[in-house]
C-alpha cells in the first residue's frame, strides 16, 4: 500500500470517528483501528510464509522419492513433476544436494542430473 493510500484510510477513519467523538478521541480511534489492521496483515503474512514453508518441505520430500524411483532426475523432470518453475526446481535440487541427499552427475547445462546419495 502506498503512503497516499494509508493517509486516505487514516483520514476516512478520522472523519468516521469524529462523528462519534471529540477530535482527540477520533485520532485515538483512527490510530487503534489502523494498528489492528496492520497487526492482522502481519499475521496474514506469517500464515502465508508458514504455508509456503510447509509446501516446500512436501516438495523436497516428493523430489527425493521421485529421484529414488527414477534413479536420476534432471531439473526439467522435477519442474514437470512438481509443477514448479525452473528456478524453484533448481533451488530444490541445490538444497537437496547441499544437505547430502542428492549427488549431481555432470558438470552443467543439459548434461546435469541428480541421483540419490548412497
Amino acid at each position: 500500500m502506498t503512503i497516499k493510500g494509508v493517509l486516505e484510510i487514516i483520514t476516512a477513519l478520522f472523519v468516521i470517528a469524529l462523528s462519534f467523538a471529540d477530535p482527540a478521541s477520533a485520532i485515538l480511534i483512527a490510530v487503534v483501528v489502523l494498528l489492528v489492521c496492520g497487526i492482522h496483515e502481519v499475521a496474514a503474512g506469517a500464515r502465508r510464509g508458514a504455508n509456503r514453508h510447509a509446501l516446500k518441505i512436501v516438495h523436497l520430500q516428493k523430489a527425493l522419492e521421485f529421484a529414488n524411483e527414477k534413479g536420476k532426475i534432471t531439473n526439467d523432470d522435477l519442474e514437470r513433476f512438481l509443477g514448479v518453475s525452473d528456478a524453484t526446481a533448481e533451488r530444490y535440487l541445490n538444497e537437496l544436494e547441499n544437505e547430502g541427499s542428492l549427488t549431481q552427475v555432470g558438470k552443467r547445462g543439459r548434461g546435469v542430473a541428480y541421483k540419490k546419495t548412497g
